[in-house]
């Protein structure tokens, strides 16, 4: 076979692709808009907008957003979604890290959010993607001990300090998880927060690290134990 009856067959078999001629087709769009909450939307492929498109997926679905590059998959005349195309490594903004560290230690009385004497974090390192959001969970066991003594009480705070692509300190960063009450009283604390661009979160690698402060009247100790973070990107 000549090569120009090679390329016009090359030629024949796009146009087929482009026409729907065919009964199977592979595309690449452009998401124009898309709605978090609806999910409607609107995606450009060869150069015409298609609204609404089904998702292909077989768990939860990924959210897009305007400019996403996105492959396509054409069944006759119906288009789907397989999902977004990115450069490797992209997918690691979608990863879920946790630690834990199982150390009791004393909480200084205090109420400015730092490390604990002798123990630090838990601490997990994420790549936050082009979203901007992430939710974040972080928990402890807390103890306020010591001789009970009417009116007097005490306070756990742990709370988490964001640094690296964004810096925000553990007094503003939107999430804090605590216990307060007098001396004997323990229990967990937990604390779920969706941090987002609206709470300053930038793409790129972020560190997450729980921090603590405490208050504690009188002769009443402070401890945490089996602290825990865990960071879920989206």
């Amino acid at each position: 076979m000549r090569s120009d009856d090679i390329a016009a067959l090359l030629v024949a078999g796009m146009q087929q692709q482009v026409t729907g001629a065919t009964l199977l087709g592979w595309h690449t769009g452009v998401v124009l808009s898309w709605d978090d909450l609806t999910g409607l939307n609107t995606v450009e492929i060869k150069g015409q907008a298609f609204t609404n498109l089904k998702v292909l997926t077989t768990g939860a679905v990924q959210p897009f957003q305007d400019g996403d590059v996105v492959g396509v998959l054409r069944v006759g005349t119906q288009y789907f979604i397989l999902g977004k195309i990115r450069a490797p490594g992209a997918g690691a903004g979608e990863r879920i890290v946790s630690d834990r560290v199982a150390q009791l230690a004393a909480v200084p009385n205090t109420n400015i959010y730092g490390d604990l004497p002798g123990s630090y974090g838990p601490e997990v390192t994420v790549y936050i993607g082009s979203q901007r959001r992430a939710l974040v969970i972080h928990s402890c066991e807390i103890e306020i001990a010591n001789i009970p003594v009417l009116d007097e009480s005490g306070q756990v705070h742990q709370g988490v300090q964001i640094t690296g692509a964004t810096n925000v300190p553990p007094a503003s960063a939107v999430t804090n998880a605590y216990l307060k009450g007098p001396a004997g009283v323990g229990g967990s604390a937990t604390a779920t927060t969706f941090v987002t661009a609206d709470n300053g979160l930038r793409q790129g690698v972020n560190t997450f690290t729980c921090k603590y402060r405490g208050t504690a009247e009188g002769n009443q100790s402070l401890h945490v134990n089996n602290r825990v973070l865990t960071v879920i990107p989206f």
